[in-house]
């Protein structure tokens, strides 16, 4: 007699499904963590890597640090053809990847599509850009410089007058349009600037965004770490008197 093949039964198959469903319900949520731990790793590291930079630059330029925007005053958005000009070259996004053998921001005045890649040090890795940012006249960076740290007429400061460096902001997680907000009364105009603050600070990361400090070690920090959250002057801003996070080279200086 030939051996009877016996065949899954429909119950079967469909306790089977059930198990991998039930399977992949649980294990689903686990992969997706890992992944969002990793992305803010990632950029925690790209935070560091700007910080290393900055330092290398200060101390190969008589410890001044780079111009933070090619506009007087940091307010508004660079466009390529400002980052293109050769007297932009010693603003940050031009002025320090070369030091840690990256191209700068220039070099992708022909190719902007690659500018905006997500792999590239100058982002974050979890951003998503506006549908037209390749096309647009004006750069977006979600990573930014502190904006305070260079206050008037200063175009550049001296590493050594930041008084306490280990709390002081280099580089920070940079809001750009249509990411969610901190806070209701961050700024909406201007985002992707090069140069940001409190007021634009993203906290991508499950609420935490990443800092690149003074003394060169970048942390975690929860967005109500950074942003005034309590209703009333000044809230979507600095937190003020500024203690844990500190802005500009002197903490008794309002940003």
């Amino acid at each position: 007699m030939k051996p009877r093949h016996q065949a899954f039964t429909l119950i079967e198959l469909l306790v089977v499904i059930a198990i991998i469903a039930i399977l992949a319900a649980m294990l689903l949520p686990a992969l997706a963590r890992a992944k969002s731990s990793a992305q803010k790793i990632s950029c925690l590291n790209r935070l560091r890597q700007w910080g290393l930079a900055q330092t290398m630059y200060y101390q190969d330029h008589n410890d001044f640090i780079p111009r933070e925007t090619a506009t007087g005053g940091g307010s508004s958005l660079n466009t390529w053809n400002q980052a293109d000009n050769p007297v932009n070259s010693d603003v940050w996004y031009n002025a320090l990847p070369p030091t840690i053998s990256l191209k700068a921001a220039s070099s992708y005045f022909h190719s902007r599509a690659g500018f905006y890649n997500n792999d590239a040090l100058f982002h974050c890795p979890t951003v998503k850009f506006p549908n037209t940012a390749a096309t647009d006249l004006n750069i977006y960076f979600s990573i930014a410089m502190n904006s305070k740290l260079e206050q008037g007429s200063d175009l550049t400061i001296k590493a050594g007058s930041i008084k306490r460096p280990s709390d002081t902001v280099f580089f920070l997680e940079n809001l750009l349009p249509g990411e969610p907000m901190v806070d209701s009364k961050q700024a909406t105009t201007d985002l992707g600037q090069p140069s940001s603050s409190a007021n634009r600070f993203a906290a991508r990361h499950n609420h935490v965004g990443n800092i690149a400090f003074a003394d060169g070690h970048a942390a975690g920090c929860k967005g109500s770490q950074v942003v005034q959250t309590t209703s009333g002057p000044g809230e979507g801003g600095a937190i003020l008197p500024q203690t844990n996070i500190i802005w500009t080279q002197d903490p008794s200086q309002t940003p």
